[in-house]
């Protein structure tokens, strides 16, 4: 018997009541679109109730509301064995509990941010939980903090029992939260114990890690909650995604009797491979054809172009054969066989400068740093720098320069000396000795682009110090432009707490930091299976907007463990 009825049904009378007397009335129909997320405006049994002895609780929302989506973002923490029934009436629903509530446990009762109103399909901005016990005492146990992921929206926050039993991907967690449109989390009612915590989009919805479907994150440091120490605040989780998947060669094509059009299951280190990764096998004749040249010309993201001087006969038998391509996730491909159907068309293309980038605006370069890259269509033979590309003033004295390769198709051109600034330069490249596999020439003619040096005046930077309690440290800072997707990245000396990022084009900014562990200056995510610890991260809350000679200074940044 519900005995408590009369008394719950008050308290939802009453919270409601003020409720809507607080509320922002909804718009007439063909009035603006609706943008406020549903709440949670009334529940029982309140909040930290102790002794708790029935089998059902009742929450009421701000509006109408996805009974699925309620349904898919309820959690119990600990979790219930038998049915949970949803008994809806209007925006209120009542849920009951097949299995009966264990004595002396604090239950936390979660409404994830994966609840959308009827109207508009708004989610709820954040998490709501109802704890309450079945004994004497409340677990007063808190963690919380922030999970930066580009779409933190439903994210979930899985809390396990650091015991032998752990395993993610075949043991659902103990506790269960979910983090709201900023990333913001909360997990209440925690026991004493050590936890394990794993932030996870659980693209499937069954409380496990997926591995290679599942975006995961972990913190830095172990979780302890004991006695009065049992609150854990600022806890900040960055997410990415395992990948265990070998990359593969899914389809080749001879695009004429010179070129070769490969095709990958994934995204590859293309600065990783060369042409020793790749080789033709003419099985009639037993032959081992060495391919001469790899560039990524006009290819798409999972494509890179092979070519060679002699060009193929025709025949019946050809395979590619290649072997170890990494991928962006170190995973290397095994050997493998592609068979290749013969294209006799001849290359009669001559090749073409295809661009000339330049790292700020179109056709400028920094004069302290004077760089640009040259892409060209097809890859080209090797050539004498001094005879074929050359750099010039206005006055039209040569500027030295080298070339550093990219692939068989683009070169990066530095100079080797600063210019002047807010100054007129020359690229100048001699055509006659641009020949590509099949022998053509790019023409008989000189090839001009202007170039401009940017100034100082150009330039912004940002200054200051960095706050933290850890006693020793190796810091990376990055300064992230917004508008140009840029990173600046700054490995400080080991305890440098001062810090000065120069010559940072005008814009918005973000500023992250890491402690580098493992001294590799990129930043671990740790693993959520078997359990490591990320790297200590933190992100300045506020964006900085540059503007040209006007730097900012006494930025102060925090990082503590």
């Amino acid at each position: 018997m519900k005995i408590n009825k009369y008394i719950k049904s008050l308290l939802l009378f009453m919270a409601l009541i003020f409720f809507y007397k607080c509320a922002n009335q909804l718009p007439p129909p063909g009035g603006e679109i609706d943008l406020i997320p549903p709440e949670v405006v009334a529940f029982y049994p309140p909040n930290e109730t102790t002794n708790y002895e029935e089998n059902y609780i009742e929450i009421e929302f701000s509006e109408y509301v996805d009974k699925r989506s309620v349904r898919e973002a309820f959690f119990i923490s600990p979790a219930l064995e038998g049915n949970i029934d949803f008994n809806w009436s209007g925006t209120t629903v009542e849920i009951e509990f097949e299995d009966t509530l264990k004595k002396d446990i604090t239950y936390t009762i979660t409404f994830g941010t994966d609840i959308k109103d009827l109207n508009n399909g708004n989610n709820m901005a954040s998490a709501f939980s109802l704890v309450f016990s079945t004994g004497d005492e409340i677990d007063k146990g808190i963690i919380s903090g922030r999970v930066y992921d580009p779409q933190p929206l439903g994210i979930l926050i899985f809390a396990y029992v650091d015991d032998s039993t752990y395993n993610p991907i075949t043991t659902k967690p103990k506790y269960v939260s979910q983090v709201g449109t900023k990333g913001d989390f909360k997990l209440r009612g925690l026991a004493d114990g050590i936890y394990k915590i794993a932030a996870v989009r659980d693209d499937f919805r069954d409380q496990l890690y997926n591995i290679g479907d599942d975006h995961f994150g972990v913190p830095h440091k172990e979780i302890v909650l004991k006695d009065s120490q049992n609150v854990v605040s600022n806890l900040l989780i960055k997410t990415t995604v395992e990948d265990t998947l070998k990359p593969s060669v899914t389809n080749v094509s001879m695009t004429d009797n010179n070129h070769f059009l490969i095709e990958f299951s994934e995204f590859i280190d293309s600065s990783k491979i060369s042409t020793n990764n790749f080789y033709i096998f003419d099985s009639t004749s037993s032959n081992k054809i060495e391919i001469d040249f790899l560039f990524k010309g006009s290819a798409n993201k999972r494509q890179l172009f092979l070519s060679v001087l002699d060009s193929i006969q025709a025949g019946e038998n050809y395979y590619l054969i290649s072997s170890e391509i990494p991928d962006n996730h170190h995973n290397l491909s095994e050997k493998q066989e592609n068979q290749i159907v013969f294209n006799a068309e001849k290359d009669t293309l001559i090749p073409k400068v295809k661009n000339i980038v330049t790292p700020l605006a179109s056709g400028v370069i920094g004069y302290k740093k004077p760089e640009m890259i040259i892409n060209f269509d097809d890859a080209i033979r090797p050539f004498e720098l001094n005879n074929t590309i050359w750099f010039k003033d206005k006055n039209d004295i040569l500027i030295p320069v080298y070339l550093e390769r990219i692939d068989d198709a683009a070169f990066q051109i530095i100079s080797e000396k600063k210019l002047s600034e807010r100054e007129e330069y020359f690229l100048e490249i001699n055509l006659e000795n641009i020949i590509d596999a099949a022998g053509n020439i790019a023409g008989d003619s000189i090839n001009l682009k202007t170039i401009k040096s940017n100034s100082s005046l150009d330039y912004s930077g940002i200054s200051g110090k960095i706050l933290t309690n850890l006693e020793q440290f190796n810091f990376v800072l990055t300064a992230r432009n917004l508008d140009k997707q840029i990173d600046y990245d700054k490995i400080l000396s080991p305890n440098e707490v001062e810090y000065s990022l120069e010559e940072l084009l005008p814009g918005k900014y973000v500023i992250e930091i890491f402690e580098d562990r493992n001294k590799n200056g990129k930043y671990d995510y740790g693993s959520i299976y078997p359990y490591e610890l990320s790297e200590l991260f933190s992100v300045y809350p506020d964006t900085l907007n540059l503007r040209a000679r006007w730097p900012i200074t006494d930025v102060f940044i925090r990082i503590e463990n």
